[in-house]
């Protein structure tokens, strides 16, 4: 298992079926292209109270191949993909870098960079 550090944790209402160690925005989702507030902690079924980690090293479930040091975003179901935009306000979206090379079906170790 990799290390974590969480900086704080909050808790929303679970917009749709939420899966551990993946990001989730604001509303309660894993959206793909929607700046993440975090990496909900645990599975939680919808309507429910699912806790978010945000701040510090957290821990992400991955769906493609990147270097540590890479911007990473969520893909449509939460999990930790490259972020190869050049403009800023798509960067934002993968305000998050990978501390570790992440390959399909892993957990990586991820920061806020932005």
């Amino acid at each position: 298992m990799k290390s974590f550090d969480y900086l704080g944790v909050l808790t929303i209402e679970a917009a749709e079926a939420l899966t551990a160690n993946r990001f989730v925005t604001y509303d309660g989702k894993h959206t793909v292209d929607v700046m993440p507030i975090g990496v909900a902690l645990h599975d939680c079924a919808s309507g429910n109270q699912a806790s978010i980690a945000h701040g510090g090293v957290l821990v992400v479930y991955t769906a493609g191949t990147f270097s540590a040091g890479a911007l990473v975003k969520s893909d449509a179901n939460g999990c930790a993909v490259e972020n190869t935009a050049t403009d800023i306000a798509n960067l934002k979206k993968g305000s998050y870098m990978a501390m570790d090379a992440g390959t399909t079906g892993n957990y990586i170790r991820i920061y806020k960079a932005l």
